[in-house]
């Protein structure tokens, strides 16, 4: 993945995130603070229509109070100018006072006049809540106890909502004697409703609260709107509110339920404005990102990639010679410049660099073969040693003493066999000598041939350093299972006697493969003879070297396992390093130089091991596909 596609990976997310986050954060914020400033602007709606309302009850109450204080009105109430009615009241009154109903009581509650009209022209109605002929004592509107008191309110009947207002008859304004009662009301539906909606500009519905059917969705705001001091919201949805209100009566009980119904702009704004900012937002990161990776191409990301096309080059045609020539006063001309000045100390340094390399390829080589020829050198020494030792205790000088008898009775040496006690001994004493001879003579054979095998080794371990000038491995049809016995023989004798190992054989029939078989019997040396070395280390009570061969599909597989000290799980990668050893007197080549002549076989050597105290297991695994044999020399 190019450094660009990395930076645009990052700065995508980032910028992504932000938005998100910003988002997010409006939403959190902003939208609740939309929302309570729609909700602000409901409440204030409807104190409006209530203060509307509150209005029309004002002026009603001022018209009935300036009216109740004229003594015309007042000689009408006592009865005194009974021809005040037919000028002064019927339907021109409903009609310019815009006034739905019109009682004249005198001091005692008696109805000196009195009418209900829906509008003028139109028959009288008759109100249950307003007889024509006495209003009792305790009617609200007459408040016999306070006779002075102004009252205006609502009042529910049965012909809907009625502003009503109700003053003292006196003869001038703060006159001491109370002449009757004035009540004028006008019905909320009609004329005065539409003045209402003209003032507020705010459509809303009313219901009665007089134990009239409700509608299903207010009928549950009228707990809600009778016991909140102010207007109560709900969203029905996304775009619509509803605001719940009430009045009062003149008693001054909850009267009306009021609902207006007003869209939700401050919110659809609110969600405007955050939508608005996340594409803003987004605009301005993408913006950001195209300008930063416009500038990071120009400044970094183009001469990073000419310094990288320079590299690759040196390295493809492996000529240090090249140099960028990057003229720049910043950090990558200053990493151009030091590029350029290092290829040339590389340049000066390369020929005694890969003169060192070669000296310690050669060192690590050779200081492996001499390890390998020192394992089979012990093998040699304890070989030559019981030659020598046989030599000396030979038979060789009974036959001397023998033909030294013989030649004492040359003359009569057939008397003497015959007859003489010794020279009857001859015969029987040569056929003994000559089984003796025999037998040592087998075993001379079989030492030196061991001798000779060990030193053909040898021979080999010190041809092999040849390969380090480019020599071929040398393949030939090899018996594993004699590669294997010849390994287990040279390391017996190298061991010596320090411990005495039972060896397990586990070695499959198979046919005659094409191998190097001396690095074969090099490795297999070496890890019988760490597995020794284990083994006298740890000291079981039964040691055990298993050795176990199969072939399978072409793939040579060997195994050598012990029960010695075991292999901690950190040392398990070091094990086949050049030098790492956890023996006081190792010196740690045998397990390297093993990997690497199973490297140059085409295979690998592995170690598993169950921890220290559990032993190890190492397995060989050589490809041994038909190949055309080199022919041995």
């Amino acid at each position: 993945m190019s450094l660009r596609s990395k930076i645009v990976l990052v700065l995508v997310p980032v910028v992504a995130g932000y938005a998100v986050i910003d988002h997010g954060l409006q939403r959190l914020i902003l939208r609740p603070s939309f929302d309570s400033l729609e909700v602000e602007h409901a409440e204030r709606d409807m104190q409006r229509v209530q203060a509307a309302i509150g209005d029309e009850l004002a002026v009603l109450s001022e018209r009935a109070e300036s009216w109740a204080e004229r003594a015309d009105l007042a000689a009408f109430a006592r009865g005194e100018d009974p021809a005040y009615a037919a000028h002064q009241l019927g339907d021109l009154v409903f009609q310019n006072e815009g006034l739905n109903l019109l009682f004249v009581l005198d001091a005692a509650g008696d109805v000196q006049w009195g009418e209900v009209r829906r509008g003028p022209g139109t028959e009288p109605l008759r109100l249950r809540e307003f007889p024509s002929g006495r209003f009792a004592a305790t009617h609200r509107l007459v408040s016999s106890e306070r006779p002075m008191q102004s009252i205006a309110g609502l009042w529910n009947t049965d012909e809907g909502p009625l502003l009503v207002a109700a003053h003292p008859i006196l003869d001038k304004p703060d006159a001491g004697d109370v002449h009757g009662r004035l009540i004028l009301g006008r019905f909320l539906p009609g004329t005065t409703l539409e003045r209402i909606a003209e003032r507020t500009k705010l459509p809303f519905d009313f219901w009665p609260l007089d134990g009239s059917p409700l509608p299903e969705d207010v009928e549950p705001m009228v707990d809600d709107a009778t016991a909140a001091a102010e207007p109560v919201v709900r969203a029905v949805d996304g775009s619509v509110l509803h605001v719940f209100a009430t009045m009062a009566d003149a008693r001054n009980q909850p009267a009306l339920l009021l609902r207006a119904e007003l869209p939700r702009d401050i919110s659809a704004q609110g969600g405007t404005a955050i939508l608005y900012a996340l594409l803003s937002t987004c605009a301005a990161g993408l913006l950001m990102v195209l300008v930063l990776l416009n500038v990071l191409q120009r400044v970094v990301l183009k001469p990073l990639a000419r310094l990288t096309d320079q590299a690759v080059a040196i390295g493809q045609r492996d000529d240090s010679s090249l140099r960028l020539g990057l003229v720049r006063n910043d950090e990558i001309g200053t990493l151009s410049n030091e590029f350029d000045a290092m290829l040339g100390k590389l340049d000066d340094s390369r020929a005694a660099v890969v003169t060192a390399a070669r000296s310690a390829g050669m060192s690590e080589i050779a200081t492996g073969i001499l390890h390998n020829v020192g394992n089979v050198l012990n093998s040699v020494c304890v070989s030559t040693g019981m030659l020598d030792e046989k030599l000396r205790q030979s038979r060789i000088g009974h036959l001397e003493k023998l033909a030294a008898l013989l030649e004492e009775h040359r003359d009569d040496l057939a008397q003497f066999v015959a007859e003489d006690p010794k020279g009857k001994q001859v015969v029987p004493f040569l056929t003994a000598l000559t089984r003796q001879l025999a037998d040592e003579r087998g075993g001379l054979q079989a030492e030196l041939g061991q001798l000779m095998e060990a030193v053909e080794h040898i021979r080999e371990l010190v041809a092999s350093q040849q390969a380090y000038a480019g020599r071929s491995t040398l393949l030939e049809s090899a018996d594993v299972g004699q590669q294997i016995e010849s390994a287990l023989r040279l390391s017996e004798k190298a061991q010596g006697a320090q411990v005495s190992v039972h060896i397990e054989r586990d070695l499959a029939e198979m046919p005659r493969v094409p191998l190097d078989k001396h690095k074969l019997v090099e490795i297999l040396v070496n890890l019988v003879q760490n597995a020794r070395q284990s083994l006298a280390e740890a000291r079981p009570e039964h040691p055990k070297i298993a050795v176990q061969s199969r072939l399978d599909d072409g793939l040579l597989t060997i195994r050598v396992v012990d029960n010695g000290v075991g292999i901690p799980e950190e040392n398990l990668t070091k094990v086949f390093h050049h030098g790492f050893t956890t023996k006081a007197n190792g010196h740690g080549f045998g397990l390297h130089a093993s990997a690497n002549a199973a490297t140059e076989l085409g295979g690998k050597l592995t170690v598993h091991s169950e921890g220290p105290g559990k032993g190890a297991e190492f397995t060989l695994t050589i490809p041994t596909a038909q190949q055309p044999l080199a022919k041995a020399s």
